[in-house]
Formats: structure tokens, sequence, C-alpha cells
């Protein structure tokens, strides 16, 4: 489904990605583990529209997106839920899920989408009148969810979901992300826990300073002796 191929992003004169190369297969979840500042975010960001890269080729479902705007790559069928959640506090929860059904023009269907939202997660339509940034942390990461969720993506990308969050609230967060992968959608996963992102996982990428220097089954990662040693506190 996604195909990346000798991707390279800079900073100014910064290489933040050397010659990154990954696939992402259709109904799969993938996850992306590494350190603060290993270019994990650069790479969903990249995928996204948000950079541009400066060589190599992104590929979703046989077609080029590099140069593409971010709201056509929405489009196509790839939602991002970024990190730090990045609701827009001043609307409030509806307005939020509004935002984003609309792709490419009013649609009739928003608020049957913003309907079906509420029924996944019911904490939300309690609070729909409420502004994003009065949410709890918990409260705007499912929120972030559900706005990524409305535009039926074919692929949805997860940045640091469980960053800041209480541990219950974590282990709810993983439990929505699996059910989503359990419901057909593919998932390209960026956490912290690399603990919890292994065990959830199919398929896993370290990356480090910018390139992959491992990758294989995620179970079997659980295990490796570097992976350990770096990740996992072993």
């Amino acid at each position: 489904m996604l195909r990346i191929r000798d991707l390279h992003v800079c900073y100014g004169n910064v290489e933040a990605l050397h010659g990154v190369s990954l696939e992402v297969e259709d109904g799969e979840m993938v996850t992306l583990i590494g350190a603060n500042g290993a270019g994990k975010t650069t790479m969903l960001k990249t995928i996204s529209g948000l950079i541009k890269p400066t060589a190599g080729e992104i590929e979703f479902e046989g077609r080029r997106i590099n140069g593409e705007r971010p709201d056509a790559i929405v489009r196509i069928g790839i939602a991002h839920c970024p990190e730090g959640r990045r609701v827009f506090p001043q609307m409030t929860v509806q307005e939020n899920l509004e935002v984003g059904a609309f792709i490419g023009g009013r649609d009739r269907k928003v608020s049957s989408e913003v309907a079906r939202c509420f029924k996944l997660f019911p904490i939300l339509e309690e609070r729909r009148r409420q502004l994003a940034g009065t949410l709890s942390g918990g409260e705007q990461q499912m929120l972030a969810i559900a706005r990524a969720l409305i535009s039926h993506p074919k692929l949805i990308m997860f940045d640091e979901p469980s960053m800041g969050l209480a541990p219950l609230m974590v282990e709810k967060v993983a439990d929505m992300i699996a059910s989503i992968s359990c419901e057909g959608t593919t998932v390209l996963l960026v956490e912290q826990n690399a603990n919890l992102a292994l065990r959830m996982a199919d398929r896993a990428f370290v990356l480090e300073t910018g390139t992959v220097t491992l990758s294989g089954p995620a179970r079997d990662m659980l295990d490796n002796a570097h992976v350990k040693r770096a990740y996992l506190g072993g």
C-alpha cells in the first residue's frame, strides 16, 4: 500500500532523513520506533505532505504522492493523527469533527459522519458544544483520533498517541488503535512506549539518526538485544 524508497529530508543544511526505505502492506499495523530526534515525526509529516523531501519517492497504492498538497493526500486516503493532538482549541468538539469531514467542498453527509463518530466516542457527544481546548488530554486524543477517522482513511498514521496520558487512558487509546486495525484500516504507528508498540504491531522499523537500522516482525524485536537495551530498558 505505502512504499517509501531512498527518502531524504532536510531542514536547511541539516539532513533529517538519510535514504529511508520502508513498506506498509494493506491491512497491517507497522510501528516505527526510535529515540527522540531520530526522524519519526519528520517521516510522518513528509508522508502527509507537510514537509517536502529533497530526494526519494513516496508511493501510495501505486501512485507517487511526492509534492502533493496535504489536503490532496487526505482525499486519496491517508489521515494523520499528529503528535500533541493538535485539536483546534477555540473550536467546539463538533466543529473540530466537521473540519475533519470537510474534504474538497461541502458534503451533505457531514452531519451523518459526525453522528457516526459520536457513536464510536460517546464522551465526545457529551462534550460536543465544549471548546476542544478545555478537554482533558485523553479526551483531546479521542477527538484527534475521531477527526482522523471521519475522513474514512485507508491508512491512518498515529504520532505518539500515548504521550502525556495517564496509564489507564494509554490502555484505552491502545485499544482504540487495535480496534481500528482489526476493522481493516492500515496503521502506521509512532509510539514512545516501544514495548506497547511492538506488542501491538505486525512489523517494526527502528529509526536511528535518520536511518533505518533494523526491521522485521514486531514480536521478534522484543527479543532483539539492541532493541532491549536501547528502547525497552533491558
